[in-house]
């Protein structure tokens, strides 16, 4: 699965020459961008589901708020944000690379902003950015309810905590989870949708098979129904 590993520089050179490390470790220059104030979609407002801003570029990463906000108030600071994607496998070769460079230690770094009175909570709620997921690394995000599937982005991006620190950080997308289904197995609204037909069609079968003496098709209908509700997130019905 792909990781994005993200990192922050206070200078365009910093961000280049850790490019070059990584370029030469192997990493397909295709996979590695620099993002500032110049980048695709940059607003100085803050980045939400609707309007990702510079995030949309980023192929695999739509991060937790906080963590999303906060890199963007680095780069509306004058900052460089550098995102790589990689396999699971070079996560920790490109971590050590960047945490070797002259990145921003951004946890120090946002300590700071906040002492000066930086809230991205505030100002997202100003901006009408906040989109009600958080940084957990362990939470699955839901939509919103008015969000409709083509509007939403089709993965998030959750931080692990056990791979880089406060200088590079790693993330890994999650499929987009949708309030209806059983969140612990990311059941979305197409499994969902899928999972009711499939549910209608086997009590179907099962009507049918019960009519007219016929236990094979009602065997089979048993079987879809029980498909059709796990790939709702039911629990499983034993009591047949």
């Amino acid at each position: 699965m792909t990781r994005t590993i993200t990192a922050l520089f206070d200078a365009r050179s910093d961000a280049e020459a850790a490019k070059a490390r990584l370029e030469q470790s192997r990493v397909d220059a295709d996979h590695i961008h620099i993002h500032d104030k110049t980048s695709p979609g940059y607003s100085e407002g803050q980045s939400s589901q609707a309007e990702p801003g510079i995030w949309a570029s980023i192929k695999n990463a739509f991060l937790p708020d906080q963590d999303r906000h906060t890199y963007e108030e680095g780069v509306r600071r004058g900052g460089f944000l550098l995102t790589v994607d990689v396999n699971e496998d070079a996560v920790a070769d490109v971590v050590q690379v960047l945490e070797d460079a002259d990145t921003v230690d951004i946890d120090a770094r946002a300590e700071t902003w906040r002492s000066s009175g930086w809230n991205y909570e505030a100002a997202a709620a100003v901006t009408g950015a906040g989109d009600g997921r958080d940084a957990s690394p362990s939470r699955t995000y839901d939509a919103n309810p008015d969000d409709t599937l083509s509007d939403a982005p089709s993965v998030y991006s959750r931080r692990e905590t056990d791979r880089g620190g406060s200088r590079a950080r790693s993330y890994v997308s999650e499929p987009y989870v949708s309030t209806t289904g059983d969140r612990s197995q990311g059941h979305g609204v197409a499994d969902t949708a899928k999972g009711l037909a499939d549910e209608a069609i086997g009590n179907g079968k099962q009507a049918v098979g019960s009519a007219f003496g016929n236990p094979a098709l009602e065997r089979d209908g048993i079987a879809q129904e029980r498909k059709g509700e796990a790939e709702q997130g039911k629990p499983r019905d034993t009591d047949y």
